[in-house]
C-alpha cells in the first residue's frame, strides 16, 4: 500500500514540475508581451502628441500671425481719440450698448475692417481695438459694455503692454456665451514707433477638437486637451464635455491646488472596463495645454490573453504526456521496491532462509543481493545468537541465586544498621535527658542542703528550749525569742523545700515533653528559662555567658519537647566545642515569628568550625572531634527533628576564630 502511495505520488512530482515549469515560461512570456505592448503604445502615444503638438503649434501660429496682421494694417495704427465709442457714456442698468455705426468716419472704417477679418475667419469669435489716448474701445460683433468702460484698465490690455510689439496668447477662458477661446493681444504702434492702442482677438478651440480626432491609439484610444486647470477644451468623441472640469467626467482626480499634475492611474468606465489615464503637459511655452490619454488597459494585454490561451491548450498536452510518461516511470521505480518489501516484510516475520530472485544490472539489482546478503548474516546470527543467549541465561540463572543470596544479607545488614541508627538516636535523647537531670540535680543540691541546714537548727532550738523549760530557766521573753529564731529557720526551710518542688515540677514537665511528640501551646521564654536552669552548670561553670532575646508574650503552638531537645544540644555544642580552649564564651539565642514562621537562631563567638566541616555537619557519625566522647548523632538528630518532625529548615555558618551561627525555621500550626 505504502509504494502505492510512492507511485501516486512520483506522477504528482513529474506532473507538478513540468506545470510550475511552464507556469514560470508562461508568465515570464506574458510579462514580456505586456511590457512590450506599453512600450509600443507609449511609443504610438508620443508620435500622436507630437502630431498633435505640431497642430496646436500651428495653430498657435496661425493666431499670432492674424494677430499680428491686424495690428499692422495702416488703418489700424493711426488709431486715436476718434474712437469714442463707451468714452464718457452711461446706459441703462449700467451697461452701454455699442453702436460702431453711429460713431466717427475714422470708428465706422475700423468696425467694418474687424468685421471683415471676423466673418471670413470662421474661428475667430471675436476682433476689437482699444485706444491708448482715450482709452475708446471697437469690437466685432458689437456688444454692451458696463458705464465708463475704459479698455486701458483691461487686463488683456496690460498684458499687450508687458511685451510691446509681440503677439501674446493668454489662459483658455470663457467667454459670455460660454465658449472656450484663446485671447491674442498685440500692441500697436503708429509710424513713429509710440504705442497707441491694443488689439484683440477671440480665437475658438474647434481645430484643436479637429487635431484629436485624427490621432489614433490602438482601437479604442483617444486623447483629450485640457487647460493647465484641468477643463476640458478638446474632445474626440463628445463635444458635449468641452468646457467640463476632468475630475467630472469619471477620468480621476488629476487636479492639485488649482493646477493640473502629470500623473497616471487606472479608473473604471462606465462600461465596468478599466482605462488607462495619462496627464503630461505641452511643451509650447505660447500656449499652456494640457493633454489627457486614455487607454483601455484590456488593450494592453490582448496579446498576452492570445499567447496564455494558446499555451495553455498547450500545457492541458504536456500535462497528459507528462501523466503518461510518468506512469511508466513510476512502474519502473515502484515495481522492484515493491518486491524489496514484501522480501523484508518476510525477513521481518522471521523467514530468513527467503531469497529473492531479481535479475537487473542497476541500483535494484545491487540492491537485491545486498538484501539476500544481509538474510544469510542474519540467519547466520541468529544461530549463533540462540547458543550464545542459552548460555548466558545458564549464568544468568547461576549469578541470579548469588545475588538472592547476597541481597538477603544485605537486607539483613540493613535492617540491623537501621535498628543500631535508631537506638542511638534514643540513646542521644537519653543523653540529653541525663545532661538535664545532672543539672537539675546540681540545681536542687542547694536549697536542698539549705532546708537540711534550717531543719537542723529547728530542731537544735526546740531542744533548747525543752532544756531551759524542764529546769525552769527561761522565762517568757526567752520564749520568744527562741520562738522567733524558730519561725525564721522555718521561713528558710519552706521556701528552700518550695524551690526544690519547683525545680522538680520544671523538670518532670521537660522530661514529659522530650518523651512525646505531642503539641501543645506555651510561653517560649518561660520554657526556655526552665530549660536553661538545668543547663546552666554545663555553661556557668565555664564562666560562659547565654544572652536570651525573645518577647515575653510569645507563645506558640508546636512540639516543646522538640524545641528543648534543639536548645540542648546547640547549646551543648558551643560548650563542648565551640568553647573547648575558651574560658569565658558568649551564647546568643534569638526567638521570633514573622509571617506564621517560627524562627530561632544560636551563635556563639567560639573557634568556628572550617568551611569543609561544616559542609558535612549533619551527617550521621560525623563529629569535628573525635577526642571527645560525642556519638556524631547529635546535630543529624537536630536536622531530623527540623526537617522531618516539623516540616522546617536548619542552616550552619560558621567562620574560623570568629563563631558559628545555626539558623532554624519551622511553620507554625494555629491551634
Amino acid at each position: 500500500m505504502k509504494f502505492k502511495t510512492l507511485h501516486t505520488k512520483l506522477i504528482t512530482s513529474f506532473v507538478v514540475i513540468i506545470i510550475i515549469t511552464i507556469i514560470l515560461v508562461l508568465s515570464i512570456v506574458v510579462l514580456q508581451v505586456i511590457s512590450q505592448t506599453r512600450a509600443d503604445y507609449k511609443i504610438a502615444i508620443q508620435k500622436e502628441l507630437q502630431l498633435i503638438e505640431r497642430n496646436v503649434e500651428q495653430y498657435a501660429n496661425n493666431i499670432a500671425a492674424n494677430t499680428r496682421m491686424i495690428a499692422t494694417m495702416p488703418l489700424i495704427r493711426e488709431a486715436d481719440s476718434r474712437i469714442t465709442t463707451y468714452v464718457d457714456k452711461t446706459g441703462v442698468d449700467g451697461k452701454v450698448p455699442m453702436i460702431p455705426l453711429d460713431g466717427t468716419p475714422y470708428e465706422i472704417e475700423v468696425y467694418q475692417t474687424l468685421k471683415a477679418f471676423q466673418e471670413s475667419h470662421p474661428s475667430v469669435k471675436n476682433a476689437s481695438l482699444g485706444v491708448e489716448e482715450n482709452g475708446g474701445f471697437v469690437k466685432s460683433p458689437p456688444s454692451p459694455r458696463f458705464d465708463g468702460y475704459d479698455a486701458r484698465l483691461r487686463d488683456w490690455y496690460k498684458k499687450a503692454l508687458e511685451q510691446p510689439g509681440e503677439v501674446v496668447l493668454s489662459n483658455i477662458y470663457t467667454t459670455s456665451s460660454n465658449e472656450k477661446v484663446v485671447l491674442s493681444v498685440m500692441s500697436v504702434e503708429d509710424d513713429r514707433g509710440s504705442m497707441i492702442g491694443v488689439v484683440t482677438i477671440d480665437f475658438d478651440l474647434k481645430d484643436l477638437s479637429e487635431a484629436v480626432k485624427s490621432a489614433v491609439i490602438g482601437r479604442n484610444g483617444y486623447i483629450i486637451i485640457t487647460d493647465t486647470l484641468g477643463n476640458v477644451l478638446a474632445h474626440p468623441r463628445h463635444n458635449e464635455l468641452i468646457g467640463k472640469q476632468i475630475e467630472t467626467i469619471g477620468l480621476g482626480e488629476f487636479v492639485y491646488d488649482t493646477e493640473l499634475i502629470e500623473q497616471e492611474h487606472i479608473v473604471k468606465s462606465d462600461n465596468r472596463n478599466r482605462l488607462i489615464v495619462q496627464v503630461t503637459h505641452s511643451q509650447l511655452s505660447e500656449l499652456p495645454l494640457s493633454y489627457v490619454i486614455v487607454v483601455d488597459r484590456s488593450e494592453y494585454y490582448k496579446s498576452s490573453i492570445i499567447i496564455t490561451q494558446r499555451v495553455l491548450s498547450l500545457l492541458f498536452l504536456l500535462i497528459l504526456l507528462a501523466v503518461l510518461f510518468s506512469n511508466f516511470l513510476a512502474n519502473r521505480l515502484t515495481k522492484p521496491l515493491l518486491e524489496l518489501s514484501r522480501f523484508s516484510e518476510g525477513i521481518t516475520e522471521g523467514n530468513l532462509k527467503n531469497r529473492i530472485e531479481m535479475i537487473r544490472e542497476d541500483e535494484f539489482g545491487r540492491l537485491a543481493e545486498k538484501f539476500n546478503t544481509m538474510a544469510s548474516a542474519l540467519e547466520n546470527a541468529k544461530l549463533t545468537l540462540e547458543e550464545k543467549v542459552k548460555d548466558r541465561t545458564t549464568d544468568l540463572l547461576i549469578a541470579n541465586e548469588n545475588l538472592t543470596s547476597i541481597n538477603e544479607e544485605l537486607m539483613d545488614t540493613l535492617h540491623l544498621l537501621k535498628q543500631t541508627q535508631r537506638q542511638l538516636i534514643v540513646a542521644e535523647k537519653l543523653a540529653g535527658l541525663g545532661t538535664l537531670v545532672a543539672g537539675i540535680a546540681h540545681e536542687i543540691n542547694t536549697p536542698l542542703g539549705v532546708a537540711i541546714t534550717s531543719s537542723s537548727y529547728v530542731s537544735e532550738l526546740i531542744k533548747e528550749l525543752d532544756y531551759r523549760f524542764t529546769n525552769k530557766t527561761i522565762d517568757r521573753k526567752g520564749v520568744e525569742d527562741l520562738l522567733s529564731k524558730s519561725k525564721e529557720a522555718l521561713d528558710i526551710l519552706n521556701r528552700n523545700l518550695e524551690r526544690s518542688s519547683d525545680l522538680v515540677f520544671n523538670f518532670k514537665q521537660v522530661a514529659i515533653d522530650q518523651s512525646t511528640e505531642e503539641k501543645r501551646r506555651f510561653n517560649v521564654r518561660t520554657y526556655v528559662d526552665e530549660l536553661l536552669i538545668a543547663l546552666k552548670p554545663h555553661y556557668n561553670l565555664a564562666h560562659h555567658e547565654l544572652v536570651v532575646d525573645c518577647p515575653s508574650q510569645l507563645e506558640i503552638y508546636t512540639v516543646p519537647g522538640a524545641l528543648a531537645q534543639i536548645v540542648t544540644q546547640l547549646i551543648l555544642n558551643a560548650a563542648a566545642h565551640g568553647f573547648a580552649d575558651t574560658e569565658a564564651g558568649r551564647i546568643n539565642i534569638r526567638f521570633l515569628v514573622e509571617s506564621g514562621v517560627f524562627h530561632m537562631s544560636v551563635s556563639d563567638n567560639g573557634k568556628g568550625i572550617d568551611s569543609e566541616k561544616v559542609k558535612r555537619i549533619f551527617d550521621p557519625f560525623y563529629t569535628i572531634d573525635r577526642s571527645t566522647a560525642g556519638t556524631g548523632l547529635g546535630l543529624y538528630t537536630i536536622f531530623n527533628i527540623v526537617t522531618l518532625q516539623l516540616n522546617g529548615q536548619i542552616s550552619c555558618s560558621s567562620e574560623l576564630n570568629k563563631g558559628t551561627t545555626f539558623e532554624i525555621n519551622w511553620p507554625l500550626d494555629q491551634g
